[in-house]
């Protein structure tokens, strides 16, 4: 069980490497610079733990839970433009949203279970998740694919 409770603590440990991600982008207009990116940050405030759970299928349960900070952008080539269309300021910082990846933790692998997303404003803000959270589902960004990794992590 050590060993699988080291994975826990391996991606906690590992997800405060990565670097902003793209998250989204739309377009907004026809020319190529007309488009709007969100960004999600590099994960901070980065905590975990594994509990003793009463299940058959995996005695632990475990999470990693971290805030990145949240923004938008759109090229300085194309402010003007999507300021007089859309109306408010392209490069715009929308407040920390606070993450959470559960996992069943067995003698011989971890296995993702589930995502939650709270954001910024929403009726969960300073509260232990799961209030006020939402699932959060599969994006191609760096970090949350790779914290998903197919569902499954076997020791080495």
């Amino acid at each position: 069980m050590k060993f699988s409770i080291q994975i826990v603590s391996d991606l906690a440990d590992e997800i405060k490497t990565f670097k902003a991600s793209p998250y989204e982008e739309r377009r907004w207009g026809k020319k190529p610079d007309e488009v709007e990116k969100d960004y999600l940050g590099t994960p901070f405030n980065v905590i975990w733990d594994a509990v003793r759970q009463d299940s058959m299928r995996a005695p632990y349960a475990a999470y990693i839970e971290f805030t990145s900070e949240f923004h938008y952008y759109v090229e300085p080539s194309a402010k003007s433009r999507y300021d007089q269309l859309i109306g408010f300021t392209p490069i715009m910082h929308l407040g920390a949203w606070y993450f959470r990846y559960e996992y069943d933790v067995s003698p011989t692998t971890v296995k993702f279970t589930r995502a939650f997303v709270k954001y910024p404003g929403g009726g969960g803000a300073g509260k232990p998740f799961p209030i006020g959270a939402e699932p959060f589902p599969r994006y191609d960004m760096c970090w949350d694919g790779w914290l998903r990794q197919n569902g499954e992590y076997k020791p080495k």
